[in-house]
């Protein structure tokens, strides 16, 4: 797979030849879709910010305002706090043609995982799978590298 830069901040659009991943890159923010099944994709994003690891890391674990800056997410509710764990009701939502609106919800475990010292740098860690709602798998990580 190959991408590019149009130099002009536009977005650049690679596929693979098997049709079954696709990459996005605009603005900075890189996106690659892989098609694991009929109704099954792996994401992931990428992007560069000028922040410490520690202001992100505050942000994506204050769980209660996470629908105030993430799109598409409506509610997020902490149900459970523990130490370096965090169990969230989340509803996404999304609007579809005609007016109708697309709804997902699910409970969801977050395991937030200790500071880790590199030699470039600094990173941190947070794993969730969704443990209940109406998804059949949900599941993935936050990893916030500071260089």
């Amino acid at each position: 797979m190959s991408l590019g830069y149009d130099g002009g901040g536009g977005a650049i659009i690679t596929q693979t030849q098997d049709e079954k991943t696709q990459s996005v890159s605009e603005d900075g923010v890189f996106i690659e879709i892989k098609k694991l099944g009929a109704n099954s994709r792996k994401i992931r994003a990428k992007i560069g910010i000028e922040a410490s690891l520690d202001t992100v890391w505050n942000i994506l674990t204050g769980y209660e305002k996470l629908a105030d800056i993430i799109p598409g997410l409506a509610v997020s509710r902490v149900v459970e706090k523990k130490d370096k764990f965090a169990r969230v009701y989340q509803i996404g939502q999304q609007n579809l043609p005609l007016g109708m609106k697309f709804n997902a919800k699910g409970v969801i475990d977050c395991y937030e995982k200790d500071l880790v010292i590199l030699p470039s740098g600094k990173k941190r860690e947070i794993q969730f799978n969704m443990v209940e709602g109406d998804f059949t798998r949900f599941e993935g990580s936050w990893l916030i590298e500071q260089f």
